[in-house]
């Protein structure tokens, strides 16, 4: 019967292996790997942090856009009416308006 922690170890060997690394990698090489693999995880986090900011920023910009227009139309004197909950609409008999407040 196989003890789990054997188990365990192998699996740790074949990552090496199935990654394409030599199964004779010596301490210094592995410590070379693992320090390029932290290296490369940094700079992944920096690129998605990056990448997260420039969206956010995107969406601000396009509510704030979008808000600006939503006055603009309000101001504007157009053919939307607007109404209070359980009300009639002003000016409508029997179709009811496009947006509510």
């Amino acid at each position: 019967m196989k003890k789990e922690g054997q188990n365990v170890f192998k699996l740790k060997q074949s990552a090496y292996e199935n990654l394409g690394f030599p199964d004779t990698m010596t301490y210094e090489m592995r410590s070379e790997l693992r320090k390029e693999c932290s290296r490369f995880l940094r700079f992944s986090y920096l690129i998605d942090f990056i990448g997260l900011e420039a969206l956010r920023t995107i969406y601000k910009e396009s509510v704030s856009e979008l808000l600006i227009e939503f006055e603009e139309l309000v101001e504007y004197d157009s053919p939307v009416v607007f109404k209070e909950r359980n009300q009639r609409p002003l000016g409508l008999k029997q179709k009811e308006p496009m947006f509510y407040l």
